[in-house]
């Protein structure tokens, strides 16, 4: 293939300007998870009943359904789950477990700085506790996680993710960790292997 100016063109260069694109299009998120307390499920659950999230501000409560589908789309692609039920009925199936889950921050960040800055200054920051319960309520599994947008490709730039897309992502993220956990491994990769 010749260029304009009659030169051949390397091979690839229109390739590697297209994934240049992407990667500044895809913007930069960031998950962190801490493990708090992790047992072993005694049986494999067959069944995930979800509890509503919780928000300290009722403004917030609309991000919930978008949390939702976001962890209900990640447990069907993994078929974690015989089933899924949500909202939590009142009385459990012994082969069963209780999601709940409460946001303890969500911060907007700024839109200005992350345009103008970037390296994640002015970043929208969500962050939430979460517990796996067995039938009886005891405390399985107790996690904190956080997602984090930093805008553009982490170094400035459009912002190409709303607060809606951010609570989506963290659904996901958090349903990785209730399937890790439900299969018996640690809920971070880099905690120790749990006792048997």
């Amino acid at each position: 293939m010749k260029a304009a100016n009659g030169f051949p063109q390397p091979p690839g260069v229109l390739a590697l300007f297209l994934a240049g694109l992407l990667f500044g299009f895809s913007g930069c998120t960031a998950s962190h998870i801490q493990a708090r307390k992790a047992e072993k499920p005694p049986t494999t659950p067959q069944v995930l009943a979800i509890e509503p999230l919780r928000f300290p501000d009722r403004l917030w409560e609309p991000l919930g359904g978008h949390f939702e589908r976001g962890l209900t789309e990640r447990l069907a692609e993994e078929r974690a789950f015989a089933e899924i039920l949500s909202p939590a009925p009142q009385v459990l199936g012994p082969s069963a477990v209780l999601l709940r889950g409460t946001i303890t921050e969500v911060d907007k960040g700024n839109a200005a700085l992350r345009w103008l800055v970037g390296f994640g200054a002015g970043k929208q920051k969500l962050a939430g506790n979460f517990l796996l319960l067995d039938p009886a309520g005891k405390t399985l599994a107790e996690f904190d996680a956080e997602e984090s947008y930093m805008g553009g490709a982490g170094i400035g730039g459009i912002s190409f993710l709303d607060m809606e897309d951010l609570m989506q992502k963290f659904g996901r993220h958090v349903a990785d960790r209730v399937i890790r956990w439900s299969r018996g491994l640690p809920l971070t990769e880099e905690e120790p292997e749990r006792q048997r």
